[in-house]
């Protein structure tokens, strides 16, 4: 179970380094000044260029305020989108391996991210105080579900390892309290490790001692 906790752990900070990244983009992208927009009509204009190149477009409102912005970063290219007030609430980004659509709320705080890195896939819901409370992700033939309280401790986590599936509840402190499922457990009372059977429940106490379990 340890090991498991710091996998879920490690993939966790991989994708919220990677939020930083694509956080860390935006801010460049939101300095972009759009000085207005006041073109000709398009109708019966000449024949459009079949190619438009340029490294930064900016879509203004009639208010002349960003409300759009497509740019490039070196080699990360972003795509943001703002409401009326300037305030950026929609990106959707790519780097390297690792593609990612967020979305923020008024206040400009991020409150879900979706991100492709490799062949993996993650998605993250976060609440008003910037905490993970939701994170759902494949990597490989591996799933994982865990839910999170107000403080960001973990509390369920419902995943597949290899031909394994567990469900693992943990109380406030973060200690796993009970799990439902066929996965490697350890027993703090003995130090051994076993494989347990899919039907198999260990209820737990603070200690992580066993205090129930079954087959």
């Amino acid at each position: 179970m340890d090991g498991e906790a710091r996998e879920i752990s490690e993939r966790l900070a991989l994708v919220e380094r990677s939020m930083r990244r694509y956080r860390a983009a935006l801010a460049a992208v939101g300095l972009i000044a759009a000085a207005g927009f006041a073109g000709p009509s398009l109708v019966g204009a000449a024949k459009a260029p079949e190619v438009i190149q340029a490294k930064r477009f900016a879509l203004v409102d009639d208010n002349g305020k960003v409300r759009a912005s497509l740019d490039s970063i070196g080699d990360f290219p972003g795509l943001a989108l703002y409401d009326k007030a300037g305030k950026l609430r929609t990106l959707l980004a790519n780097g390297d391996d690792n593609s990612g659509l967020t979305f923020f709320d008024k206040a400009g705080r991020m409150r879900e991210a979706l991100g492709l890195a490799g062949n993996d896939t993650a998605l993250a819901l976060y609440d008003e105080a910037g905490k993970t409370r939701v994170f759902l992700d494949t990597k490989g033939d591996d799933t994982g579900l865990d839910l999170y309280d107000k403080a960001g401790k973990l509390r369920a986590s419902l995943g597949t390892v290899g031909g394994d599936a567990e469900l693992a509840l943990h109380d406030e402190g973060g200690k796993l309290r009970a799990a439902l499922g066929n996965d490697d457990f350890k027993n703090t009372a003995t130090g051994s490790t076993e494989h347990r059977a899919a039907s198999s429940l260990v209820l737990l106490n603070e200690q992580g001692h066993v205090l129930w379990e079954a087959p």
